[in-house]
């Protein structure tokens, strides 16, 4: 089974880049480990749900954040497009 993102945002915060990722098919589970990926990226270990409401004002359950290993991969990853997590 192949667990689908939708890339968001990144945003750079004291040498570290966090990638907003969107979860394509709902109700996945899944877990990272120290070799995971973010479609050809690789990512660390570590993932966060960001406080994001849907139009009901309902917690959203399906937006991740994840850090990549290396900043400068960054430009690799294009807001829209779907990716494959690898872990």
């Amino acid at each position: 089974m192949q667990v689908k993102f939708r890339i968001g945002k990144t945003l750079e915060i004291k040498d570290k880049v966090y990638v907003f990722a969107e979860l394509v098919e709902k109700n996945y589970k899944f877990k990272l480990s120290n070799n995971s990926f973010l479609g050809e990226i690789a990512i660390e270990n570590r993932m966060e749900i960001p406080k994001a409401l849907d139009k009901n004002g309902k917690q959203r359950y399906d937006l991740f954040v994840f850090v990549l290993k290396d900043k400068n991969d960054r430009h690799k990853l294009k807001q829209f497009d779907i990716v494959v997590l690898k872990s």
